[in-house]
This record gives structure tokens, sequence and C-alpha cells, in this order.
């Protein structure tokens, strides 16, 4: 088996790095992440590897800012040069003489020349705000306001929906990075060690909830008459063991007070929370009723 701890994990998604990246394009990713993904702290991890995914997804969103960034930069210099605190897509679009009069519509983002048909408002309905969100997460650089009614295209609407889902991912990285580093109290992080951790938990829950499965598969499955013939499971063992030890301890504390008046018909008894028990197997069996409604509530 590989060990964990020299495996290269992608900074990114926390995936195995299958593939190195050559150099030079590993220093394009560093400096394209600083553009799309400033939020990522890189001197977190002592290594940041990508894999070959995620550079590519990178890459993607790397040029869609650019051109949106672009964008930005165009209309930021028509305002400065024509003192106007709206724009008119019209007079910055370079080939303006490819534009119809009152027909075509420009986007937003990428000032390319659209069909109505194929564009989308950032307006005031539920998928306009929900692109306006979009936007203002993955390009803050951008100013919506400058237009009346921006529209985007339906090719730049998929790639901020691939930016978006992306950062997502990414920023959930990063508060996982972030919260183990707290935990550990480490100035770098090792990313093979966080997944060596984040394994092992996983390993412990999945092994927590069979043996709750299988002590409530026991429970149900077992009758009053059946009780002492049941192939006691260890966790079914602890509790019992910790219910005899109750009981004995009950059995003295109360054996001046609690049970002073009770005349009972065998040589075992005591009270527990208001019930008297004559029986040792009595006490057992209303204990695993409680158990088994305490784990399956109404």
């Amino acid at each position: 088996m590989e060990n964990c701890e020299t495996e290269r994990i992608c900074r990114l998604c926390l995936g195995k790095v299958q593939l190195e990246l050559e150099e030079n394009l590993h220093i394009s990713a560093i400096q394209m992440l600083d553009l799309c993904l400033p939020e990522i702290d890189q001197s977190l991890c002592s290594d940041c590897a990508f894999c070959l995914d995620c550079f590519n997804c990178l890459k993607g969103i790397y040029v869609f800012k650019r051109k949106c960034l672009q964008t930005e930069e165009k209309i930021r210099l028509y305002l400065e040069n024509c003192d106007r605190s709206n724009v008119n897509l019209k007079h910055i679009v370079e080939c303006v003489s490819m534009i119809k009069e009152g027909g075509s519509i420009i986007c937003r983002s990428c000032l390319s020349i659209s069909a109505e048909l194929i564009t989308v408002h950032i307006d005031n309905s539920n998928f306009g705000l929900i692109l306006k969100n979009m936007l203002m997460t993955c390009i803050p650089e951008m100013d919506l306001n400058l237009l009346d009614n921006p529209i985007i295209c339906t090719q730049c609407t998929d790639l901020l929906k691939e930016f978006y889902s992306f950062k997502s991912k990414c920023l959930q990285t990063e508060e996982e990075i972030v919260t183990f580093k707290e935990d550990t109290k480490t100035q770098i992080v090792n990313l093979a060690g966080l997944i060596k951790t984040q394994e092992c938990k996983e390993n412990e829950t999945r092994e927590q909830i069979a043996a709750d499965n299988k002590l409530k598969f026991e429970l149900d499955h077992t009758s009053i008459g059946n009780i002492g013939k049941i192939d006691i499971s260890p966790e079914m063992k602890i509790k019992t063991e910790k219910l005899d030890c109750v009981e004995s301890n009950l059995v003295e504390r109360n054996s001046e007070d609690s049970n002073k008046n009770f005349k009972p018909e065998g040589h075992f008894h005591f009270v527990n929370c208001g019930s008297v028990y004559k029986a040792k197997s009595l006490y057992k069996i209303d204990s695993l009723k409680k158990m088994k409604k305490a784990m399956n509530p109404p």
C-alpha cells in the first residue's frame, strides 16, 4: 500500500494527483489562482500541487474572468472620456458596424453581439438574482450598476455557472484546511496528513453506525422470553454491565429507606426511579424495553 504521507494531494479538491504538472504550468496555475480565487491562502500548505482536472477548470475560469475584466476596463475608459454616469455598450464595442439599429444586443461580460433569444437578463427575477449573486461572488470587480438592463449571453452564463461551482468547491476545501490547522495547532498543513485523518474519522463513523444498527436489530428481533438466550454483542454486554453496576449501587443505597416498608416474595428487590422490582430478570427485561424505546422514539 502506498504511503499516504508521501502522496501528492491537490490543493483545490483534496484529490490524489495522478500526473504532476510541468514546472511552467504549475507556476501558471499559481498565478491564475491569485486572480480567480484570491480567498485561497497558499501559504497554509507545505506543498501546493494541482490535479489535471482542477488545472483545466482553473484555466477556463481564468480566461473568462480576464475577458470580463477587459470589458470592465473598456467601460471605465469610456466613462472617463465621455464623462457619463451610464453606459451604452454599443458605443464601446469595437465592431460597431456589425450592430443593427435596434436589433442585436451586447453581452455585459464579453461584449459579444447576440440575438435576443440566446441572452439572459440580470434583473430582479429569481434567475436574474441568482446570476447577479454569482457575478458578485466570482467577479466582484464588475459594477453591474453601470447599465440599466445588463444582459449576458448564454455562453457566459454557462461559464459563470462553472466558475461559481468550482469556486464553491475550492472554498470548501479551504475551510477544511483551516479547520484542520486550528484543530492540530500546526503552522503548515500537510495535506496527506489531513486526508489520513479524514479517512480515520470516516472509518470510525462507519463502524459506529454499523454497531448501532446491529444493536437496534438485536433489540427489534428479541422477544421477552428469549432475552436470556440472545447472543449478546460487545455493545449489548457493555450496556448490560453498566445496568448491573447501577443495580448494585441502587440495592445498597436504597436498602435502608426506599425498601424498608417493602415485603418481597424473594431475595432480590430494590427501587429504581420509583419502580420496585422483585426479581433481577424483571429489572433487566424492563431495562431492555426502555433501551429499545429510546432507540425508536415515536
